[in-house]
């Protein structure tokens, strides 16, 4: 079972950062929320508007700040700040900026909470999750970034639809970049314990028209919901939270050794 006595910090209180720490709070999964934003103004509006839901929910403190020494003794911190892609730029067209942005945050958290699980979400967040490793002072195996977790979230739920079965009985995955050049193992997806290769189709599409498309639906989803809302937050916000569950699980086992 997960210590309920963790310490979360968020970096960056806009969209992605505000809806980590409402999951964070909906579902109970820790004791103490910092979220951080250079603009305390910005993250005491997001922090004030969770705080109204939690007589309804578990106990939880949620604190709003612009100190990184709030985030001291966190256990787990979670990197959300950069700019945002424009509409028609890729994740690797805003490197340059989140690039700076990423090596300035973790100096400070070296200096703040050098023990601390740091998660990358920040795109493009492969390459700024190698940045991370390179410019801090702690050990790389508690750097870890977001990667494909979404992605593969994203196919299992449509190849659910189109094959009229639970999504969690989807196993597919996604791997390599989360941006353009992912893609999918097609050769080890299974639905429950059947290979795809051998599960029954509908007449609606053949095996090779539903790796095609949903290949591409995959890789094009992020951008799709961009076009249409100006962010994406809810998915990425419900891996954080599994995330944290692994990370969690990772430190008890060590600090258990």
């Amino acid at each position: 079972m997960i210590s309920k006595t963790s310490k979360v910090g968020i970096i960056g209180a806009g969209n992605v950062g505000a809806d980590v720490a409402n999951a964070l709070v909906l579902l109970g999964r820790c004791v103490r929320v910092v979220l951080f934003d250079r603009t305390l103004s910005k993250a005491e509006g997001q922090v004030w508007d969770i705080e109204d839901s939690i007589p309804l929910l578990k106990e939880m403190e949620i604190i709003p700040s612009n100190q990184y020494e709030d985030l001291a003794d966190s256990d787990i911190i979670i990197v959300t700040a950069g700019v945002q892609p424009k509409l028609g730029q890729t994740r690797l067209d805003i490197l340059s900026d989140n690039a700076e942005i990423i090596r300035l945050t973790i100096k400070e958290l070296d200096r703040v909470a050098p023990n601390s699980i740091v998660i990358i979400v920040s795109n493009p967040v492969d390459v700024l999750t190698r940045i991370a490793i390179a410019t801090s002072t702690r050990a790389e195996n508690l750097i870890f970034g977001s990667g494909t977790v979404l992605d593969t979230a994203r196919l299992r739920y449509q190849l659910g639809k189109q094959l009229n079965v639970a999504k969690q009985d989807i196993h597919a995955y996604v791997i390599g970049e989360h941006g353009d050049s992912q893609f999918v193992v097609w050769s080890s997806a299974f639905i429950g314990g059947i290979l795809l290769t051998e599960f029954p189709l509908t007449q609606r599409a053949t095996l090779e028209q539903i790796q095609q498309e949903y290949t591409q639906l995959t890789r094009k989803r992020g951008y799709n919901i961009f076009e249409r809302k100006g962010n994406t937050s809810y998915g990425i916000s419900t891996v954080v939270c599994q995330l944290y569950q692994f990370c969690m699980k990772m430190r008890q086992t060590r600090s258990n050794l």
